[in-house]
Parts: structure tokens; sequence; C-alpha cells
């Protein structure tokens, strides 16, 4: 029998993390939620983001998940502990990646990128706080990025092409060196953030971070690193009606291995 995880994000910024998990654990059983219908959950209410995590969590545990993944910086940061301590499930989260960031910066100057809900959140100053190794960190919203991807547009280069050398600009007179891209959704223009910062900067995205984690924890239950992923291993699920941009990401990072997108009206 196939072990059964559950993913959820605002959208279709988690499905990074769906890949990957395919990739390093492909004998799993996958259920996805994408509550596009409300996104971006940066801008909602902690008690918000909260509602919709917990009717998430219960959908993904009737269809029979036995660990869930947050693959979302703002509901990890407001909700997770909250999510441990009223069900039995194992949860996993996505956090940015403030200790590898200290580490490495040179000029003691770091960049996070996040929504305002991640930046806003107690849990992330508490990171900062912690583990920043003495290092300044600069948080900066990257704005419309969620917008646009979740309105089904086309994801090109030149839509955001500005915005990102706006953003580096900033960077660079605050004589920063290293970057956090803290929201899954910033990882559709990993490349081209890449290309702009050049050896400018140091740029880290936790996505393969986490799923290494999160491999090496379920392994202790005896999931096997065996097997191809299909499309009936893996089932997408959606709160919003319009389908557009969930398929067209799917569509080009998937390669037939997740089931057709269903929407679900009552979650």
């Amino acid at each position: 029998m196939l072990k059964h995880i559950g993913i959820f994000d605002s959208g279709i910024g988690g499905l990074w993390l769906l890949l990957e998990l395919q990739k390093k654990m492909p004998s799993c059983e996958f259920s996805y939620f994408a509550d596009s219908g409300y996104a971006p959950w940066g801008a909602l209410s902690k008690a918000r983001v909260l509602e919709r995590s917990e009717a998430i969590t219960d959908f993904l545990i009737v269809k029979g998940c036995e660990s869930i993944v947050v693959a979302c910086n703002t509901a990890t940061s407001l909700c997770i502990e909250h999510l441990r301590s009223k069900y039995s499930q194992r949860f996993f989260g996505i956090e940015p990646a403030i200790k590898p960031a200290g580490l490495v910066t040179k000029t003691g100057s770091i960049g996070l990128l996040a929504t305002y809900g991640t930046l806003s959140s107690e849990r992330v100053h508490v990171l900062i706080s912690k583990y920043s190794e003495g290092a300044v960190v600069e948080c900066l919203n990257f704005p419309g990025v969620v917008e646009l991807i979740e309105g089904g547009k086309s994801i090109s280069r030149e839509d955001i092409s500005s915005t990102i050398d706006d953003i580096l600009d900033q960077f660079k007179k605050k004589n920063i060196d290293t970057i956090i891209l803290g929201c899954t959704h910033y990882r559709y223009f990993y490349e081209e953030i890449m290309q702009k910062a050049g050896n400018e900067f140091y740029v880290l995205e936790p996505v393969c971070d986490v799923v290494k984690h999160i491999a090496k924890k379920l392994s202790y239950f005896d999931i096997e690193n065996v097997g191809m992923p299909t499309s009936d291993s893996t089932r997408i699920y959606t709160s919003s009606i319009d389908t557009t941009a969930i398929n067209k990401s799917l569509e080009l990072m998937f390669a037939n291995t997740c089931a057709q997108v269903e929407y679900v009206a009552n979650v």
C-alpha cells in the first residue's frame, strides 16, 4: 500500500514541492490542494489563513493523507504549530532559509523576499533573531507576483523583468549579497532572478532542501524510494473554478504524472 502524503498551498506555488517530492519519493501517493480561489494568502488575516488551512487539512485527511506538507511560507509561519497540536497527522512546513543565508553572506546583509503575511509573522522574526548569525535582514515584498501567476497569465520573463531589476537595485544599495526567496510562487522566476543576480548575489531557494528533510524523516516509516510516479498516484484539487493557471503549470512541469485537476466547491 502506498504512503499517502497531502500537500497544500495558497495556489500553485507549492507545485514545486510536489514535483521534487515525486522525484524523491516516487513510490508514494500524493494529494495536492491549491487554494487558488482564496489566493493570495499573504494578504489575508491570520484567522482567515488558519481557517483555510484547517478546512484543507480536513479535506486531505478524508482523502487518506497520513502526512501533510504545508507548502506555503505564510501558512507555515502562522499556522503549523496549531495544526500540529490539533491533528494527529505529521506536518511539515517551509520557511525562509535564514540560517543558511546567515552562514554564506560575506557582507553581513541579507535580503528576504516574501509576502506580507510571512514578513509580518512572529515566527519569521524569531527565525531572524535566532539564526541570522548577526546579519542584517532586509525584508521586501515581491509585488504582484502571486496575483500574476494565480491569474493564469503568461509567466513570461518580460512580465516581471523590470520588477526584478528594481529589487536587485535596492539590494545593491544596501550592500546585500544574499537573497532568500521566501515564497514558493517566486520559484517560477528563479532562473530569471539567477540570471540577473549573476555573481553579485547568492540566491537561496529552499524547496529541494525541504524535500530532502521530508524524505529523510519519513524514511523512518519505511517509505521505499523506488518506482516511477504516475497519474494514478497523484491527485490535484483546487478551490478555484478557473483552472487555467494550474493546468498550464501541470502541463509544463509534470509530463503526465498528475491526474486531471478537480474543482472542489465545498472546502
